[in-house]
């Protein structure tokens, strides 16, 4: 919902800004699947702080100075979520859903409801 928000917001209110606003947001969502929480946090704080500081205007380019201080050292496949069912509880090796052998349409079906299920816990990205 508050990306939703987000989005309108931008698209009527600065226009002329909505691409790069929308590009940073994709930026953001795509380090929060990428790195553990509270690197790609961080990495969002600084990114405004530093936007702010320095009036920038273009959103849609990462910032490799606060990008080396944030995800230094960790590994892209350090994500806590599981690709199989896309949980945060284990990793894609211990998945359970992964560990059964169902029947292809059984298996699609339990995936679905976990991602369901696991959609409906996430929680929206801070709108600033």
């Amino acid at each position: 919902m508050g990306a939703m928000c987000f989005v309108m917001y931008a698209a009527v209110l600065i226009p002329d800004r909505a691409p790069s606003l929308m590009s940073y947001m994709a930026t953001i969502c795509k380090f929060s699947k990428m790195y553990r929480h509270p690197s790609w946090v961080l990495y969002d704080q600084q990114f405004h702080q530093e936007a702010a500081e320095s009036s920038l205007r273009d959103w849609s380019k990462v910032d490799g100075g606060i990008h080396s201080c944030c995800f230094n050292g960790q590994r892209l496949d350090a994500s806590p979520w599981c690709s199989t069912c896309r949980s945060v509880e284990h990793s894609s090796v211990t998945c359970p859903v992964r560990s059964e052998a169902p029947s292809t349409l059984g298996k699609k079906r339990q995936l679905q409801g976990a991602w369901q299920a696991q959609e409906s816990n996430r929680l929206d990205l801070p709108v600033y």
